[in-house]
This record gives C-alpha cells, structure tokens and sequence, in this order.
C-alpha cells in the first residue's frame, strides 16, 4: 500500500488547491504543515509563510507591520529575500506537534531547506514514522530557482538534495510522485481521494 503521496508541477498550477480542496472532506486529525501565499493590497504575491495544515486558504493579505514569525520568503528592496530558518524552525515545530495526527499535510518540501541537516533529519523522521503524508514536491527545476533567493550560488546542491529526496520517497518510503499539470487534475484528484480513501485512520 502506497504509504506517501505528492504531487510536483509548474509553479501556480494548482497543486496545493487541489490537495487542500481534498483535505476539507478528510475527518481525520491532520499534522504538518502548509505554505500560504501573500498578496498587497494591489493583488501582487509579496511573501510566502506556513500555516497550520488546516489554514486551507491558499492566499491571504500581507501585513508586513503584522511580523509574521511564519513569513519565510518576503518581497524586499532587491526582490525576494529569503530567511531558511524561519522556515526550517516553523516547519519543525509543526512536525514535531504532529506526533498524534492521523495524515501529515508537508506542503511544500524539496528546497533549500534540505540542506539544513536538522531539518532533513526531521523529514526522515516522519517519512519514516507509521503516519502517512500528503504533499508537495518542489520540481528540481524550481529548487534551483528558490537558492537563488539565499543569496548563495548552491543550486547543484540543492537539486542533488532534491534528487536524493525523490529517491528516498519511491524507493526507501513507500511513497509515489504524481506529476501534476491543469490539463490532469482530474485523474490526480481521483489518486488523491483514493489515497485518503484507503484506510488511513
């Protein structure tokens, strides 16, 4: 039985939408947690923080006045400025509250933050708990381009991180990358339920 599941696509195609519209129906508690982009008051993206895994809002209102501890990404004078730890601290404290829930929600994974052994070591963890986990994979193309934001010129290391995730998923965890697009979003909702559907609590 297929113990993990996540979906990697295009930026802004769907992927998260779709997992959360799923999530609204599942009855179970749910664990982890779940990237929220932020909008200025002209509708422009302008930060990215984690939520809650029952934040199921995609998008919300950036109030930068607000500091947010769960902002990891925000627009700045030289354009997007990154702070790993903040999502590396957020994103652990999330797992680690997670020790009960029935379906842990990691949207998303595969970035920058994998070169931080504490956290690699927490995603481990989990994958390798009796929690199964719904999420999203970062394409190693978008890897490449998150680094970019660090201000550091890493991007092989990143996408071999990426890579080694992926393998780690299909091969050492059970798990399945769908690779999603809006012409299939019919056939990977149908996987998803599926996957929800299948015995999980």
């Amino acid at each position: 039985m297929t113990k993990h599941l996540f979906l990697e696509g295009p930026i802004q195609s769907g992927k998260s939408t779709l997992i959360k519209n799923c999530l609204r129906e599942f009855e179970g508690t749910l664990g982890g947690f779940s990237c929220k982009r932020y909008r200025d008051e002209n509708g422009n993206v302008c930060a990215f923080g984690l939520v809650k895994p029952t934040d199921f809002d995609v998008d919300g209102i950036y109030d930068p006045a607000a500091k947010d501890p769960g902002i990891f990404l925000a627009k700045g004078d030289h354009g997007m400025q990154a702070d790993t730890d903040a999502f590396i601290r957020n994103a652990t404290a999330f797992l680690d509250a997670s020790k009960n829930a029935d379906l842990i929600l990691l949207d998303e994974i595969g970035g920058v933050e994998l070169m931080s052994d504490a956290f690699r070591g927490k995603l481990d963890e989990v994958l390798s708990g009796g929690i199964p986990c719904i999420g999203v994979l970062k394409q190693q193309t978008h890897a490449k381009v998150m680094q970019e934001h660090h201000g550091q010129d890493r991007k092989a290391d990143v996408a071999e991180a990426n890579k080694r995730l992926r393998k780690d998923i299909t091969e050492k965890y059970d798990g399945i990358i769908i690779s999603f697009e809006r012409e299939n979003i019919k056939e990977a909702e149908e996987r998803i339920r599926s996957f929800l559907d299948s015995g999980l609590v």
